[in-house]
């Protein structure tokens, strides 16, 4: 995949039998230097083409030397290679997306963010984001980040019934061709939907508050009982006319 072509040409009125070989072989098994053809014949005054190819291994920077020796020519002739290796990757500021306890068609949106910390662009994808709409939308689930760049992603959550979310998705992180997965990451979402529940209580044999006949002046106290019904607290608020209550 990763390859260079460097341009050979016979300046001698001799034909020119070249034999291509790499100085550095212990890099072998962390990274590849190839010529292609390692051998071959340029006429006089004629041009030929090698192709250069590298397969890295590992992350790091590997130095190589080609050494060109042309048959009968006592001095070869050296060409310097390097290859600096990466692999697709991006960091998440977090991987827990915790939207806490909200009211019943209320909403509240959090953002999470992947910053590429490689070399290379990166595609990314939430696997499994779909799943969790209409509840939970994102307002993307795959892109392109490029090398020191950061993408953003809006997540929403909102419920019309009570209900109660630990779910998780996965960030797959992937090259640039998405030829494959180089990494995955769980992302843990909670979120709880609650609703508002009480009870009004009248006092004992009584359907409504019924103060009965009084004289101008006279005061009556009536005890009536709010329960909550609901799984948290709760603030009230009762409106009345302060002028006669």
């Amino acid at each position: 995949l990763y390859n260079e072509t460097i341009h050979l040409t016979n300046t001698s009125p001799f034909q020119a039998k070249l034999s291509l070989t790499f100085s550095d072989s212990s890099n072998n098994n962390r990274c590849t230097f190839v010529a292609d053809p390692p051998n071959l014949t340029i006429e006089p005054e004629q041009k030929a083409d090698v192709k250069i190819g590298v397969n890295p291994m590992a992350i790091d920077t590997f130095k190589n030397k080609l050494i060109i020796t042309v048959e009968d020519q006592p001095d070869p002739l050296f060409l310097n290679f390097s290859c600096e290796s990466s692999i697709p990757s991006v960091e998440p500021n977090t991987t827990n997306l915790d939207f806490d306890k909200l009211l019943l068609k209320q909403s509240r949106t959090l953002t999470l963010e992947m910053k590429n910390t490689s070399k290379l662009p990166t595609f990314w994808r939430l696997k499994n984001a779909k799943s969790l709409s209409p509840t939970i939308e994102f307002n993307q689930v795959e892109g392109l980040v490029n090398p020191r760049n950061t993408a953003s992603v809006k997540v929403t959550f909102t419920s019309s019934k009570v209900t109660q979310i630990k779910k998780q998705v996965t960030l797959e992180v992937l090259d640039k061709q998405k030829t494959k997965i180089h990494n995955s990451i769980l992302i843990n979402i909670s979120a709880e939907a609650f609703d508002v529940l009480y009870d009004f209580q009248y006092p004992p044999k009584m359907d409504h508050l019924q103060f009965g006949a009084l004289k101008v002046l006279q005061s009556k106290t009536l005890s009536c009982t709010l329960k909550n019904k609901g799984k948290f607290p709760v603030n009230y608020k009762i409106s009345f006319d302060s002028k006669i209550f």
